[in-house]
């Protein structure tokens, strides 16, 4: 991972390569002054500090994807992945309380709620070359006595799941339309819609009661999508050729 310098204009300060796990794959602002790197293959936390860009501790808390502070000694994780809330010492940097929270995956902080897809968790396990996976579930094609060996988890999303960050509250809404290809919540559009990504385009879903209002097809399928909180448009990065291809969805 890298930093980057914004002003007068951007330039990349310096690159860490080593001390960050494997397949880092979350960045997390735990607080001001700290960034938390998470890879799913991992049971910790790595602590960077903003200032040096360097490793200075870590934190025994899998799959943490997103933080909030709401008082000033202690910060929150949140690891929808592991069904888990973790509440942050901020004096010694150690974990004071685990809570249990609906196991999801995709979320996003929209106001003071984490929304994400919650849902059962399957294995992914290796198949041979003539069975069929669940539809929803990865697998890796193996062959020989690898076959049928468990090498990990995923989320089949079955509901939309409001978090409150600061009671731990939820509100689940069962939503049909997710199918098994749901991946993330995108975000929310100017009437407050729900923006989930596919993996093949996104739908838009009315937040209270789950009810499918649109959905976009990529034809080429997609590699990711974003968009700025509030606005009627989606920007989606293609497997179109040439690779890098975007296409921005309004409406």
């Amino acid at each position: 991972m890298g930093r980057i310098a914004w002003s007068p204009k951007p330039v990349v300060e310096d690159v860490l390569r080593s001390g960050v796990g494997r397949y880092p794959r979350h960045l997390v602002q735990v607080t001001t002054d700290l960034v938390g790197v998470g890879t799913d293959l991992s049971g910790s936390l790595v602590l960077l500090s903003s200032a040096i860009g360097r490793p200075v501790g870590r934190l025994r808390a899998p799959q943490t994807s997103h933080a909030c502070s709401f008082d000033p000694e202690t910060t929150r994780l949140l690891a929808p992945g592991a069904g888990t809330a973790y509440d942050v010492r901020l004096g010694d940097r150690l974990v004071g309380r685990r809570q249990p929270i609906p196991t999801g995956k995709g979320g996003r902080l929209i106001g003071g709620d984490l929304v994400y897809l919650a849902g059962e968790v399957r294995p992914i396990r290796i198949l041979g070359a003539v069975e069929t996976a669940e539809p929803g579930v990865p697998v890796v094609v193996g062959s020989g006595s690898a076959v049928g060996s468990v090498v990990g988890a995923a989320v089949v999303p079955r509901s939309l799941t409001r978090l409150d960050v600061a009671t731990l509250e939820t509100i689940s809404v069962p939503a049909p339309e997710l199918g098994p290809d749901a991946v993330e919540v995108v975000g929310a559009d100017a009437t407050g819609s729900l923006v989930i990504g596919t993996r093949d385009g996104f739908v838009l879903l009315d937040p209270g009661t789950g009810t499918l209002l649109a959905r976009h097809v990529e034809p080429a399928g997609v590699v990711g999508a974003g968009m700025v909180p509030g606005h009627d448009a989606v920007v989606i990065a293609s497997l179109a050729e040439p690779l890098g291809t975007l296409a921005v969805v309004s409406w």
